[in-house]
């Protein structure tokens, strides 16, 4: 039998002897990469793999490093000849850089460590030499710095690594990986396997400038911007990889639903930090022919990063125009974002809504989630693009599209709301903490009709305010002759119009109005089973049993002992299907006979109008009207002994008259602004979701 090896060798000499090419050996890469950075990834490496075929690249995310044994691990680069680390933190990071001491890959392979943790980073090696292993934290923040908004990247990183020599390989890898994009990516990888002794060719790195302009489809000179003259325009400001694969979409839609609704749009693609800062301090040059109206942020963090933080804060404050918050929501996919009762993950909040609210972005929403996540057949990495939510994209884009006009509009055009807190309800209820409510809202009528808004005739004093809202401006769901005397004085709505407004609302909004909490409870529980997603199911069990729990504590109720006992059955039961056990339909008759015990709530409000605030059928809306000022008490949380129960119960909907008064004000009055004045309102206490609300929570349908 010949040998293998003398085969090989037999192939080789017969090669050479018919002159044809020697077959290149095979090379292969290793890379780890974020979850957020795997797109580009996977784009470079199919580039690079389709320019050089025959040999391999292996990527990996933390996710999926997580799932293998340290020896698998380890395996992955045992026969590599480069390997690369790109955005690896917190355990990962310290796990790879103890597996890579070791068990390091073969002798020569150059192993690349770049925006990760700085333990990691400094395991970077090359030709067996670690350049950055005794830098100092300080030395490291040096030559890790990014170039200005205003610097050419490549002569920026030419000129560190002349100041830098030693580190001049390690600079030369980076700035393949910070210059974005996939053909660098691809350059990058070409280069990690010269380096590891591949017979490959790598050109030199083409990073993208850190602060760019993008409109139409295409990065454009800020000259270049199409921005009609005097016309309203948003800015929507992304991240440097803005416009990079999987990305680009959600620009795209967001400029798309906003020139629909007559706004001129454009994006500024920012690297993080001071490339951010000067992309705020530039908007007003920039748009200077328009009408720069709103900002749409899609970075999370502090826009400028520590350093300028502060900076563009007073820029932003000189600008002096509302700052939106958009969230790509990375973890979840649509329907995980729709099922979870959190709406963002919880360590996402501080980053993604906390952090940003100190510069004065407001009012998040989500436009973008993850796509369901697919394993790459070439590379093998597990990752998901993020795809725009159409429903939520056009959401944002009319709340921008509704600042633009409330800016261009005439005061004495605008519609405001104000409510005040009357609970528990009542005439003597009216007010908030260490707020004398009665002056504070003759003195804000007073400066309305000052700043030119039409007020009508106003009361003489805060004590003729008050005693007209006591006629006109409480609610009293409990007293039937108030209710009818009350009737004559207020404004009503009919049952007929109010459900036609309830067909905009989600089925599964309109369910929980009729039939409670339980309803819900049972095909949302079933829905998160069915997309496989039975954590996020326990998540809303613990928290609405927890709720209804305290909710039954607090009845004075004949069967308030067997509903509490039918809801721990009911609990014991929701768990045990979440484990796979049980029959939903045994589930469903425990919730059946809980709602039969007759106690107020737990089968919701039933047919529009239900009873709150209702008069021979027709719905009650106290309140006064003062020209285009409406004045009037926020709607009971609930009814009777329950109102007192409901008040902070995130488990129960709100009554019919509740969101009729809303809707009223909305469709009806034609509210330009509402304005809730005191401590807070009883909104931010319905069911579900208090960050990243979508299109089945509550608020969405209110403010």
């Amino acid at each position: 039998m010949v040998s293998p090896r003398r085969a090989l060798w037999a192939v080789g000499f017969l090669v050479f002897l018919l002159g044809l090419p020697l077959p290149v050996p095979a090379a292969k890469l290793v890379g780890v990469v974020s979850e957020r950075s795997a797109t580009v990834a996977v784009a470079g490496a199919h580039r690079f793999l389709d320019r050089h075929d025959g040999h391999e690249v292996v990527l990996r995310t933390p996710a999926q490093l997580a799932e293998r044994t340290d020896k698998e691990v380890a395996g992955l680069w045992a026969d590599a000849q480069a390997v690369y680390l790109a955005g690896v933190f917190c355990d990962t990071a310290s796990r790879l850089r103890r597996l890579l001491d070791r068990a390091p890959p073969p002798e020569g392979a150059p192993v690349l460590a770049v925006s990760s943790t700085r333990s990691l980073v400094r395991g970077s090696r090359f030709g067996g030499e670690r350049p950055l292993a005794d830098l100092s934290g300080e030395d490291l923040e040096v030559i890790s710095a990014d170039p200005g908004a205003d610097e050419d990247p490549l002569r920026f990183m030419e000129g560190m690594a002349a100041e830098h020599p030693e580190q001049a390989e390690w600079l030369r890898g980076r700035a393949y990986w910070r210059g974005r994009g996939a053909d660098n990516a691809a350059q990058m990888m070409a280069w990690l396997l010269r380096r590891g002794g591949a017979d490959v060719v790598a050109e030199p790195p083409q990073p993208a400038a850190p602060l760019r302009f993008y409109q139409g489809g295409e990065v454009v000179a800020p000259e270049g911007l199409d921005l009609p003259e005097a016309e309203p325009a948003v800015a929507v400001l992304a991240y440097d990889d803005g416009d990079q694969a999987g990305k680009r979409r959600v620009l795209d839609s967001l400029c798309r639903a906003l020139e629909d609704r007559g706004a001129a749009c454009f994006a500024v693609l920012a690297r993080w930090g001071e490339a951010s800062k000067q992309a705020v301090q530039r908007l007003e040059e920039v748009s200077r022919s328009a009408e720069l109206g709103a900002v749409i942020s899609l970075q999370d963090f502090v826009i400028g990063g520590g350093e300028g933080r502060e900076a563009v804060s007073r820029t932003l404050k000189e600008l002096d125009v509302p700052v939106l918050k958009g969230i790509r929501l990375t973890e979840r996919t649509r329907r995980e974002w729709r099922l979870s009762s959190d709406g963002l993950p919880t360590d996402s909040v501080h980053y993604r809504i906390s952090m940003p609210e100190l510069q004065g972005l407001s009012q998040p929403l989500v436009v973008a989630a993850a796509e369901p996540a697919r394993t790459d057949p070439r590379t093998g990495i597990r990752f998901s693009r993020s795809a725009p939510l159409a429903d939520e994209v056009d959401s944002l884009a009319e709340r921008a599209a509704n600042w633009l006009d409330l800016r261009r509009k005439d005061n004495a055009d605008k519609r405001l709301a104000l409510i005040y807190y009357n609970h528990p309800p009542g005439r003597h209820n009216i007010g908030a903490d260490n707020l004398d409510v009665p002056e504070s809202l003759f003195r804000i009528l007073h400066q309305l009709k000052d700043a030119g808004y039409r007020t009508g005739e106003l009361p003489d004093s805060p004590q003729d305010l008050l005693d007209r809202m006591q006629r006109e401006g409480v609610n009293l769901p409990e007293n039937r002759e108030e209710l009818e005397r009350m009737s004559q004085a207020v404004r009503t709505l009919e049952p007929q119009r109010y459900r036609r407004w309830l067909q905009d609302l989600p089925e599964a909004l309109r369910a929980e109005m009729w039939r409670g909490p339980l309803g819900f409870l049972h095909e949302t529980l079933r829905s998160a089973m069915e997309a496989g997603k039975p954590g996020l199911g326990r998540d809303l069990l613990e928290r609405m049993h927890g709720d209804l729990r305290h909710f039954l504590e607090g009845v004075e109720d004949p069967s308030a002992g067997r509903a509490r006992d039918l809801l721990e059955q009911l609990n014991t039961a929701y768990q045990g299907l979440l484990e796979g056990q049980g029959e939903w339909a045994k589930a469903r008759k425990l919730a059946d006979a809980l709602g039969d015990t007759g106690i107020e709530g737990l089968r919701g409000w039933g047919e529009p109008p239900g009873r709150v605030m209702v008069h021979n059928g027709e719905i009650l809306l106290p309140g006064m009207r003062f020209g285009n000022i409406w004045i009037g008490p926020q709607p009971p949380r609930g009814w009777e002994v329950n109102e007192e129960l409901l008040h902070a119960n995130l488990a129960f909907p709100p009554p019919h008259q509740y969101l009729a008064y809303y809707q009223w004000l909305r469709r009806d009055f034609g509210a330009d602004a509402l304005v809730h004045v005191g401590r807070h309102s009883t909104y931010e206490f319905l069911p579900r979701k208090r960050v990243g609300v979508g299109p089945s929570d509550y608020p969405r349908w209110i403010a």
